[in-house]
């Protein structure tokens, strides 16, 4: 089987594997099938055809909406009530695939992870280690996409991505800070960030 994940949904589903390659395979394969715990999914692709826009899930009075990550000793488990739970991510347009400096303060954006059945991240790099994402459609396509096969587990999740100086001015303001909880200097945290791998000239919905 391959499990599709909703993360903050509540919502994963087993799909059986025979025909199914591509994360939009996936995805239409289980679109209106109910979930063991009762959610139905839908979606909706963007603008290009080629990622997803909108994600939804509806939970009907026959359904039970709960959390699979609650503490296994805590006796009232986390649950969803019933209704229709929908995501749209803010990348309507070709222009916003790319958040410039001073231009938005960041979107929203639909991502996914593929995970083999070991628990490892097989989707997301490249052949030298570079980072990049295959669209829905043909995300079994080299560099950066694969195949699914059959134990796989697609995980989607509604990321939040920053714009040049409002990610400049979070981690000023609230993570970059001393052991004492003090914040450290403006030049110090841009060569932590730096050091971090962090790409400051813009960043890339991914």
């Amino acid at each position: 089987m391959i499990n599709l994940d909703i993360t903050g949904f509540y919502y994963r589903i087993p799909v059986e594997p025979s025909g199914i390659t591509t994360v939009l395979d996936l995805l239409n394969a289980a679109r209106g099938s109910r979930a063991p715990n009762g959610g139905v999914l839908d979606f909706r692709l963007d603008f290009s055809g080629e990622f997803i826009e909108t994600i939804a899930v509806e939970y009907d009075d026959r359904s039970n909406p709960e959390s699979r990550q609650e503490n296994l000793s805590s006796a009232f488990p986390k649950r969803r009530p019933q209704g229709l739970y929908s995501f749209t991510d803010d990348v309507t347009d070709p222009a916003n695939r790319i958040v410039n400096p001073g231009r938005v303060p960041g979107l929203h954006a639909w991502q996914y992870y593929i995970f083999d059945a070991g628990n490892q991240l097989r989707s997301r790099f490249g052949p030298s280690g570079e980072r990049g994402i295959a669209p829905v459609v043909n995300s079994d396509q080299p560099p950066f996409g694969v195949a699914l096969n059959d134990g796989d587990t697609v995980v989607w999740r509604l990321v939040g991505i920053f714009g040049l100086n409002h990610f400049f001015d979070f981690h000023r303001n609230h993570l970059i800070s001393s052991s004492r909880g003090r914040p450290v200097g403006f030049k110090s945290a841009i060569k932590t960030l730096t050091e971090s791998g962090i790409d400051l000239t813009g960043l890339a919905a991914e």
